[in-house]
């Protein structure tokens, strides 16, 4: 991905929070200024559990001074009727397929009295799900409007990699107690497989109490970074096919080199003849939806249903070559799709 690409989606507005806007140049009154900031107010109390959201950051490895604890613990994964929920495990099956895409990890980090635990990550080829708990001092109620101003997430080594996040806060089936739970869900460009990765988690804020600042328009309850090292010790179960046909996307041929299903997500390989980048940039689609949005996906599966239940995706795209990868809503077992459909092709995967 070109350096002017990165520096066209840093800049994209942060549209759930409004964070990046700069009151000082749209020349408001101080008037006009308190009523949008209480408008945003109103508008971050109704919002969905999701935040941090980017969609393009590139990872360095680097190492940060910040005192942190990891454990590798090599055990079968238990994520716990909460987690299950959030991934739609609603069988014995299902939730089999997830303690196989998973493993469990201990790192902890604790700052003013504020904890984050990572509980473990569940993955395939190209995504990745690290799931973790914020516990509050006690007499402390977690509400959903907690939430860390900043998310960060790079490898230990092999370079530079193209990646995408957002964060959810899931039901733990406790409201009032000082504890929360949170699924960082990640396409990438690589299989994070085995990687040992750092994540930090910058300033811990509370969006149902105006600061007073317009810039940071939420309470932060404990400023600082929150760092984590951990390894992604998760199995990817995916299984790919190769399918080597083309189509037309934005007036210019692109191939699609292969497909990868797993009980998470499914990935396309592409192969362009231009940078494939630029090539999205410049549409008014991307790899994986249309004009309207809609995505270009659908999974026929061998009962005659067709599965078009998705939570998200992204691409990564490096000179001719992109991975585009989509999400499923709820876990599907791999051995009960007939067929997947994109962009107009459809390839078998019926064993």
């Amino acid at each position: 991905m070109s350096n002017s690409r990165i520096d066209e989606c840093m800049d994209l507005l942060d549209e759930e929070f409004l964070a990046e806007i700069e009151m000082e140049e749209l020349a408001l009154t101080q008037q006009e200024q308190n009523h949008i900031q209480d408008n945003v107010m109103k508008e971050v109390g109704c919002k969905r559990k999701r935040w941090s959201r980017r969609g393009v950051a590139i990872l360095v490895a680097a190492a940060i001074g910040v005192s942190s604890l990891t454990v590798a613990v090599a055990a079968a994964f238990d994520m716990g009727p909460a987690f299950q929920k959030f991934f739609g495990a609603s069988g014995e099956n299902d939730i089999a397929l997830l303690s196989a895409a998973g493993g469990q990890v201990v790192a902890s980090d604790t700052k003013g009295g504020y904890t984050v635990d990572v509980k473990g990550v569940v993955g395939d080829k190209k995504s990745v799900n690290i799931l973790f708990d914020l516990t509050a001092p006690e007499g402390e109620t977690v509400t959903d409007m907690y939430r860390f101003s900043d998310t960060r997430i790079w490898l230990e080594k092999n370079g530079p990699t193209s990646m995408g996040w957002y964060v959810t806060q899931i039901d733990d089936g406790n409201p009032s107690d000082n504890k929360a739970s949170y699924v960082i869900s990640c396409t990438t460009d690589k299989n994070f497989s085995g990687e040992k990765v750092s994540l930090a988690l910058g300033n811990l804020v509370n969006d149902s109490i105006q600061s007073g600042d317009l810039e940071e328009p939420s309470t932060i309850l404990e400023a600082g970074e929150w760092k984590l090292d951990f390894k992604m010790d998760y199995k990817d179960t995916s299984k790919s096919y190769k399918v080597n046909k083309e189509f037309d996307y934005s007036g210019q041929t692109v191939t699609l080199k292969s497909v990868s299903i797993s009980p998470l997500s499914a990935s396309f390989e592409l192969q362009g003849k231009v940078a494939l980048d630029e090539l999205e940039v410049s549409s008014k689609g991307t790899f994986l939806s249309d004009e309207s949005g809609d995505y270009d996906v659908s999974i026929q599966m061998k009962d005659g249903t067709v599965f078009q239940e998705f939570t998200g995706g992204g691409t990564g795209s490096e000179g001719l070559k992109a991975v585009a990868t989509i999400q499923f809503a709820k876990v599907i077992d791999p051995a009960d799709i007939a067929s997947i459909t994109y962009r107009g092709i459809t390839i078998p995967v019926a064993e």
